[in-house]
């Protein structure tokens, strides 16, 4: 199956569920669920189509992001032990199928990226808060992360079995050391 075809797949399923999401309210509105930042966009499928091809247009520019040292410096154990709390799921609180759970920034992963979620055809983003996080053994003080840190994916979770997730999708990790082998595939070095 081709990773568009996944989420296609995965946004149909989403949207049937939208009447499930207005009856229980915005996940937002229960203290301990995922954050939505205040202002909310108009949004559907002929804006995004709009969106995409405008960047496309466009030559890529990547944007700065500066992590702390800190996180820059996480070594396995210390990004392993960081988990997050289910208790801060997104769509946790509102008795659905699906629960959304984001990756801290850290090992492999130094690009935030912006997560967002669709309610009444509005897009918030949702706020990255320390609280979200187990910091465990990790040697990270929450406290002086920065209050706009981000997040590296996100996970989802299907009502048979919270802790297995059914999808990931995370940043890109550091460019890796690729090279051709005689039969024309890329390896891994």
């Amino acid at each position: 199956m081709l990773k568009r075809d996944l989420l296609k797949s995965f946004a149909a399923l989403m949207l049937s569920n939208l009447p499930a999401i207005r009856a229980y309210g915005a996940a937002s509105d229960v203290e301990g669920s995922a954050k939505p930042l205040v202002k909310a966009q108009p949004f559907d499928y002929a804006w995004l189509k709009g969106h995409a091809r405008t960047l496309a247009a466009r030559p890529y520019r990547e944007t700065p992001s500066v992590l702390p040292k800190a996180i820059k410096d996480l070594n396995w154990d210390e990004y392993q032990a960081i988990s997050y709390r289910a208790d801060h799921a997104l769509w946790a609180d509102l008795q659905m199928h699906f629960h959304a759970k984001f990756f801290h920034l850290g090992l492999f992963y130094q690009k935030p990226v912006r997560m967002y979620e669709v309610v009444d055809g509005k897009a918030r983003e949702i706020a990255y808060d320390q609280r979200m996080f187990d910091y465990g053994k990790s040697r990270l003080q929450s406290a002086r992360l920065p209050a706009n840190l981000g997040f590296a994916g996100f996970r989802l979770n299907f009502h048979t079995d919270w802790v297995r997730d059914v999808a990931a999708f995370a940043t890109a990790r550091r460019r890796a050391n690729v090279r051709r082998t005689p039969r024309g595939r890329t390896g891994i070095r």
